[in-house]
């Protein structure tokens, strides 16, 4: 579909069009695609006129300058493209275009591309982050600098006005076209036969399984890589029968327990929604599946790069509000409860650009679960509850509070306040709020692990303060800070 302006912004295609074909025509009307204007107060002064406008390509939104001089039969349109999707990459794009008055559509395209690889970081990455301490002592102690080396590609193409021809009929489209935008997506390798793949991915995971210690580390991540390859052209039937035959809830042996490690992992890293499926319902929504084993797949849940699938989402509100967990050994129940309340708050936050209202659904019960702090209904908790339920119940809260923090939702902000500036809240929820709030990157989340770095009135919360207020973005020496206040 192309605006008056000849802006393309919909393509439709046969739904079982092959991805790789629909890329190169998504290409190809990339090309025409572009978003011109003229006035006929621009027009009548014969003079060259710029316009700048934010546009989607093959590659999603950019924004782009246009400059227009009029030509013998039209007008000459010279487009400059601004940025690219690669951070930090050199980047050139223009594009010539001469639109004809007389059919009404361009008659020369030529486009000229440049591309150089980034070789610096991109602004605001710190390699040190995560690492306690002071970030002055990591910078010195980081390696020599280098530089990478230069990759670079260029192109130049064409397009050429042939001919028109007007249809003798109307064009009827089919009724049964898929409609989607003009951006490219990678194509999908197609599904192979498991025959054909048994025998190297069994090999694979073999691999995996015997190269354990730091010296085959090299040998077992290759290995792991290719079984994750061999399991991504798996057809969505073919994958339930293989991880059925290794995904397993009771093992005869180590070497089982060791293969369902192995495939949970891996099945993990694919990500794809089969893939998620199946470990949702092998293992998560599984009678009798270990504790550990639920918190391995978890985990890979939190490091997808996917959107997770519905029936992981309830599975996970389940184990997370509404079903109680059956183990013998109480430790093993929080093991599962722990690492599955601190995946839902990760796994909200990864939800924000793709479902956000389903992001927002699920901190709103985080929220709801942990309250605002309130020093009275605290009290009357202390004074009903034994020792060890409360301390299971100050471990819950604590919890509910990292959980908020990997979600890092503007409206958990108040919650994570209210733990944090009363003197009442356990020392324990002090801290679990404080490393909730150094996620938040504004300068209040800083100004309020500088104070308590400074001021709180327990030893350990102020210097798990201070730990946390170094590693936060908007941090200020905190040892410059101390010596200025001790000088007065």
């Amino acid at each position: 579909m192309m605006t008056r302006h000849g802006e393309i912004t919909e393509v439709f295609y046969p739904p079982d069009e092959d991805v790789e074909v629909l890329n190169m025509k998504k290409s190809l009307i990339g090309t025409l695609s572009a978003r011109l204007h003229a006035s006929d107060q621009s027009l009548g002064r014969g003079k060259e006129w710029k316009y700048k406008v934010n546009e989607t390509g093959n590659a999603g939104e950019h924004s782009a300058t246009y400059r227009v001089q009029p030509a013998a039969d039209g007008l000459v349109f010279h487009k400059t493209k601004h940025g690219h999707a690669v951070k930090n990459a050199e980047a050139k794009h223009e594009k010539e275009m001469t639109y004809s008055h007389g059919t009404g559509v361009p008659h020369k395209i030529h486009v000229v591309e440049a591309f150089t690889a980034p070789r610096k970081a991109v602004d605001g990455f710190e390699p040190s982050a995560g690492l306690p301490g002071d970030p002055e002592k990591h910078q010195n102690l980081q390696g020599d600098t280098f530089d990478p080396p230069i990759m670079h590609a260029n192109s130049t193409s064409h397009m050429t006005f042939v001919g028109m021809k007007h249809a003798e009929h109307d064009v009827i489209p089919p009724s049964n076209l898929t409609n989607g935008s003009l951006i490219i997506v990678p194509p999908r390798q197609p599904d192979l036969p498991p025959g054909k793949l048994e025998k190297d991915i069994v090999g694979n995971l073999t691999c995996v399984r015997k190269h354990r210690t730091e010296e085959q580390a090299a040998t077992r991540t290759n290995c792991f890589i290719r079984l994750c390859e061999l399991l991504g052209r798996l057809s969505e039937g073919d994958l339930g029968v293989l991880s059925r035959r290794f995904v397993k809830v009771r093992y005869q042996n180590k070497v089982e327990e060791e293969n369902c490690n192995i495939m949970v992992d891996a099945l993990g890293s694919v990500g794809s929604e089969p893939a998620q499926r199946l470990i949702t319902f092998s293992v998560l929504r599984a009678k009798g599946a270990p504790a550990k084993l639920v918190q391995r797949m978890l985990v890979s849940f939190v490091s997808m790069d996917t959107p997770p699938i519905e029936d992981f989402l309830e599975a996970l509100e389940e184990v997370c509000f509404v079903r109680k967990l059956e183990y013998q050994d109480k430790e093993d129940a929080w093991i599962v409860y722990n690492t599955a309340m601190l995946t839902l708050g990760a796994v909200a936050d990864r939800l924000k650009k793709t479902d956000p209202e389903r992001a927002q659904g699920l901190v709103r019960n985080l929220e709801d679960n942990l309250g605002i702090h309130d020093p009275w209904h605290h009290r009357q908790i202390r004074t009903a509850l034994s020792t060890d339920e409360l301390d299971q119940h100050y471990h819950e809260k604590a919890t509910l509070l990292h959980s908020l923090g990997n979600a890092e939702f503007d409206s958990s902000f108040d919650h994570l306040l209210s733990y944090v500036n009363n003197t009442d809240s356990p020392p324990l929820l002090r801290r679990s709020a404080l490393s909730a709030i150094r996620k938040y990157d504004h300068h209040e989340a800083a100004s309020l692990l500088l104070d308590s770095a400074l001021f709180d009135e327990e030893e350990h919360v102020r210097y798990h303060a201070s730990l946390q207020y170094q590693r936060h973005p908007k941090a200020l020496n905190l040892l410059k800070i101390k010596q200025n206040m001790a000088n007065g």
